[in-house]
């Protein structure tokens, strides 16, 4: 008998939850929604795209199923999966994290789809980068506790060269995503709902440039002393 691997697909029963939450909201609301319904907003919070209402009531039921599906097996192919053991707990938890802000994005748009913005305590823009937010306060939390893999984390070359470069880098990208997560939550509440996009971008491309160079110059640290 083989040895059991140490991410199972029982382990995402709580994810498969969420999917299902996702799609019995799905369906109610297709079965409600008009032939055609709005499936993107502006910067400026305003609809800029209609859509049928397959598209716009079950694609990320869809997506979120794929989406548990691909990380519940994903680990199976890693070369490292022995690995997964060590942190099998923070992964199964970064699986529901995005699960659930998939969940929180079709419920937002839900409401505006079925003519209920009027429930909602923000603009849906203004919903939507907070929630996003709240996201990279998420994946924070988790970074540091991520160990070396293929799949999940900071994979550059240097991380993924050394492991003591990934532990590092990991440990400050963590503190970079939970600080730039509550950054662009404050923003998202404070600021006018057409900087919203704005917000996000910044908020990405600054944390992706400042982890991967932080990862390089400790990567230099090491292998040149």
């Amino acid at each position: 008998m083989g040895r059991e691997h140490p991410i199972r697909l029982a382990d995402f029963r709580w994810g498969f939850l969420l999917v299902a939450v996702s799609w019995a909201l799905g369906l109610w609301l297709f079965t409600r929604a008009p032939e055609q319904v709005p499936v993107h907003w502006n910067a400026a919070g305003e609809v800029d795209r209609y859509g049928s209402r397959f598209e716009g009531t079950l694609v990320l039921p869809a997506v979120a199923t794929g989406l548990v599906l691909l990380l519940a097996f994903l680990p199976r192919l890693d070369p490292r999966e022995e690995n997964y053991g060590r942190f099998r707990t923070p992964y199964i938890a970064l699986t529901y994290l995005i699960l659930g802000f998939l969940l929180l994005v079709q419920i937002f748009t839900a409401a505006e789809i079925a003519g209920r913005a009027d429930l909602l305590p923000f603009e849906l823009t203004r919903l939507l980068t907070a929630a996003l937010g709240l996201l990279f306060v998420g994946i924070g939390i988790l970074l540091p506790r991520l160990e070396p893999n293929w799949f999940a984390g900071i994979r550059t070359p240097w991380t993924l060269e050394d492991d003591r470069v990934w532990m590092e880098n990991h440990a400050f990208a963590g503190r970079v995503f939970v600080g730039l997560g509550v950054l662009t939550v404050l923003l998202a509440l404070a600021l006018p709902v057409s900087w919203g996009f704005w917000i996000v971008v910044a908020s990405v491309l600054g944390a992706t440039v400042v982890v991967v160079l932080h990862g390089y110059l400790v990567y230099r640290r090491l292998h040149d002393s």
